[in-house]
């Protein structure tokens, strides 16, 4: 007897409004608090290094150092602003793509 896979339906991967609506404001709230710092980050003189631990994140850690050490220090204050524009961004456009389906179910009632 061969093994049936269970046939999923539409409504099994769907999300469901409320959980959309949360993702977004999380995902806006994060965006705002970013932006928030920019002007800050914008006018530092220089980014100073991070303590690196042994640990999951720290090839990530020590590659961010070497970045950070091939940058002119005039220049480490606004690409960490560029920096944090980029991401609030990618957070921007998860919102969009968590109330796109919402938006489009309301425009076609």
């Amino acid at each position: 007897m061969p093994y049936d896979r269970p046939h999923f339906r539409e409504q099994d991967y769907a999300v469901r409004p409320t959980l959309r609506l949360s993702a977004a404001f999380m995902l806006g709230l994060f965006a705002v608090v970013l932006v928030s710092q920019v002007p800050q980050t914008f006018q530092l003189k220089a980014v100073s290094p991070k303590l690196c631990t042994s640990g999951k994140g720290r090839f990530l850690c020590e590659f961010g150092n070497w970045l950070n050490a091939m940058t002119p220090p005039s220049l480490q204050g606004p690409l960490a602003a560029l920096g944090q524009i980029g991401m609030a961004l990618t957070l921007s456009f998860g919102v969009w793509w968590m109330l796109k389906p919402l938006i489009t179910a309301a425009l076609r009632k």
